[in-house]
């Protein structure tokens, strides 16, 4: 029986501007914790706040999503929490 194909993930270029994480939320910062699930395809864009939506750029279909970061002077540690499901690795 042939393997079903892996799924196509949706492609963004990304910009995470808060240092913080905990469960997702839509305000006005995109966590760390937020773009990795976009990235791997568990969290839609249309979940998010509108300036969140902001921080989210399609990409060209196929390339995989690439994450950048925006973080304000001073506040460039990211200590994720264990207070969510676990985070899957990312998808190549």
């Amino acid at each position: 029986e042939p393997e079903a194909p892996p799924p196509v993930l949706p492609a963004y270029s990304l910009t995470v501007n808060s240092p913080l994480d905990g469960p997702v939320t839509a305000d006005q910062a995109l966590t760390l914790r937020e773009a990795i699930e976009l990235a791997n395809g568990s969290l839609a864009p249309e979940q998010l706040s509108p300036a969140e939506q902001a921080l989210v750029q399609p990409g060209a279909a196929g390339s995989g999503s690439q994450i950048g970061f925006s973080l304000p002077d001073g506040q460039t540690t990211i200590a994720l929490v264990a207070c969510c499901q676990r985070l899957r690795p990312l998808a190549w």
